[in-house]
């Protein structure tokens, strides 16, 4: 019978190596995220989140209520003008204010609770119907509704007949310079003289939301995107292509099939809204009336169009209205984006918290002979081979990949979104973990090489 002494140092000897394995494999990890080596860490971050939107885009919870919330949705409209609205009225390009003054007027008819005009009204041009957009601006003041207008910043006056009768607000949007793709919107903009933006404003001052002295505070939140709903009113005038839904939609074409083309906003085009059928005509007092509405453009040559995670060249006042959404249904803490990091290997919690994980369970699989039996005693017991090579699947790396984005999107389906749970790196550690079982088999392959020499 051995001593006591000498089966725990057996014990420490068999752990040993494992141990060490993944210690290496957190400070190799740590040391990646620090680095960023090409890029690495930011892309695999950066495609992680938007797996993981994609994976919660149809979990888009319903809002409880409050002063912006209407039949258990925020009460959010946008009502767009395009190419073949201009085309339809013989407009030109930019169109005459008389004509915005005749949109503004079809939206006042349905008594919104707000109007938010993401049509910058700065430039000085001889057009006379700037009076009748003043006009109808005014018909807004009597009538109660705040409007808000768009801006380029405090040293970019809006023309004094608009800028004299609207809240001019500063309207964000911030694209990522690797992939083009929008995914957070600033609550505030840049010191000194940090205002906030359009969306927290018209969130504090019309739906009764961040009472506090600072208001919503600066940062930014990380917008949530949602699917498109079961029968929306946007598939009447739009082509929509819906996403594939889970896990058929893992092999799709990240640049296109992934994405969908329809905004999940409901959404009215300015041809319809002048002139609608009577069908349609219901349809839009219900959109409308009760609901804080966006006003914005979408022409072929301009800039202001963006990509999501879940969309393709999407008109830049989906991202006002998305973020409006957010803070109504989700709240500001949910999506307020807080980057927690370790002080000493300076590098995002989540991430390494993930990175601990996944190399726990790597360890575990080539290393435990607890695991690997109980593995072998499944595997056997598993007539179907389908099965079998569908378990051996969902062990590996790719499988890891698959079963993390499910187990992400069920959370947040049955427990509720959060910031940090969208922007964990997970994407990161399974190709650090694919990394070292590479560079395992390499090491393999040339002692083996040593040994038959």
């Amino acid at each position: 019978m051995k001593p006591a002494g000498g089966l725990r140092f057996q014990r420490l000897r068999k752990i040993a190596k494992p141990l060490a394995f993944y210690l290496l494999f957190l400070l190799g990890g740590a040391v990646l995220l620090r680095m960023d080596p090409f890029g690495l860490t930011r892309l695999t971050k950066m495609y992680s989140q938007d797996l993981l939107s994609v994976a919660m885009a149809g979990c888009y919870p319903g809002a409880a209520d409050g002063p912006c919330v209407k039949d258990g949705k925020a009460a959010i409209s946008v009502v767009l003008l395009r190419d073949p609205d201009l085309e339809a009225f013989d407009e030109p390009w930019p169109p005459r204010y008389g004509f915005h003054a005749r949109v503004l007027k079809a939206i006042r008819a349905n008594q919104p609770k707000a109007l938010v005009m993401d049509i910058v009204f700065e430039d000085v041009r001889d057009d006379p119907t700037i009076e009748v957009l003043a006009a109808e601006l005014d018909r807004y003041k009597a009538a109660g509704i705040p409007v808000y207008g768009a801006t380029f910043g405090v040293d970019r006056a809006l023309r004094p007949e608009v800028g004299s009768r609207v809240t001019p607000v500063q309207v964000p949007k911030t694209i990522d310079p690797l992939d083009r793709v929008t995914r957070f919107y600033q609550l505030a903009t840049d010191p000194p003289q940090s205002q906030p933006t359009a969306v927290p404003r018209v969130f504090r001052e019309v739906c009764g939301g961040c009472p506090g002295p600072n208001g919503c505070g600066s940062g930014s939140i990380r917008v949530f995107w949602s699917d498109l709903p079961e029968k929306s009113f946007n598939e009447q005038w739009l082509d929509c292509r819906r996403r594939p839904s889970m896990p058929e939609w893992i092999v799709q074409d990240r640049g296109s099939d992934f994405r969908e083309n329809c905004p999940s906003t409901p959404t009215i085009p300015v041809s319809l809204l002048l002139e609608p059928t009577e069908e349609g005509d219901v349809a839009i007092e219900q959109m409308v009336s009760g609901s804080v509405v966006f006003y914005g453009a979408f022409y072929h040559g301009a800039a202001d169009s963006m990509n999501t995670p879940l969309h393709n060249d999407l008109p830049a006042v989906y991202l006002h209205a998305a973020a409006l959404d957010n803070l109504v249904t989700l709240g500001p803490e949910a999506v307020k984006h807080k980057e927690y990091v370790i002080p000493l290997l300076g590098v995002s919690l989540p991430d390494f918290l993930m990175l601990a994980i996944i190399g726990a369970v790597l360890v575990l699989r080539r290393s435990s002979s607890r695991v690997e039996a109980r593995w072998q005693a499944l595997m056997r017991r598993t007539r179907s081979r389908g099965l079998r090579m569908a378990l051996i699947a969902f062990g590996s790396q790719i499988g890891l990949l698959v079963l993390l984005c499910g187990l992400t999107a069920w959370l947040a389906c049955h427990i509720g979104v959060s910031e940090w749970l969208l922007g964990i790196n997970f994407l990161f550690a399974i190709t650090w973990t694919e990394v070292l079982d590479v560079t395992e088999k390499l090491v393999e392959a040339a002692d083996e090489f040593e040994t038959r020499a």
